[in-house]
């Protein structure tokens, strides 16, 4: 938000075209460190996903101000209110998808993770019982 207004003049000056695609840049670059951070053996917040994290906003601020600015000039007077209604509700519909995807790809990476050997069970709550509550059940009877 903080960078919005600025990047708007900026792209009033110079066109939408160099910010939106150096911004895209900047966030896949953000995602690709996120996504090597572990490959790399960092495991703080501060020191590894909160610089992405900034990176990644930079990104943002740079993609969006000018993208909406030339959705919203692409059409006619008339037809600015359908346009930026089409603009948000695209907009909330990707973000829809990139979770529900985000949330398969965890599911799907956990249960490989658990296939391949790692501890089993709920994480932080120890490994579960090999035969169950069979015996338990059997020393109360």
């Amino acid at each position: 938000a903080l960078l919005s207004g600025p990047v708007g003049q900026w792209s009033d000056r110079i066109g939408p075209r160099f910010p939106i695609a150096s911004g895209s840049l900047v966030v896949a670059v953000a995602f690709a460190g996120l996504a090597l951070l572990a490959y790399a053996g960092i495991h703080s917040f501060w020191w590894g996903v909160f610089p992405l994290m900034a990176l990644m906003g930079l990104g943002m601020a740079l993609v969006v101000s000018p993208l909406s600015t030339a959705v919203m000039t692409a059409v006619e007077d008339k037809d600015t209110g359908a346009a930026s209604g089409i603009n948000n509700a695209v907009s909330r519909i990707g973000g829809l998808i990139a979770v529900a995807a985000m949330g398969s790809l965890a599911a799907w990476v956990y249960a490989a993770a658990l296939n391949s050997g790692a501890a089993s069970g709920i994480p932080g709550f120890g490994e579960p019982p090999r035969a169950g509550l069979a015996p338990d059940l059997d020393a109360c009877l």
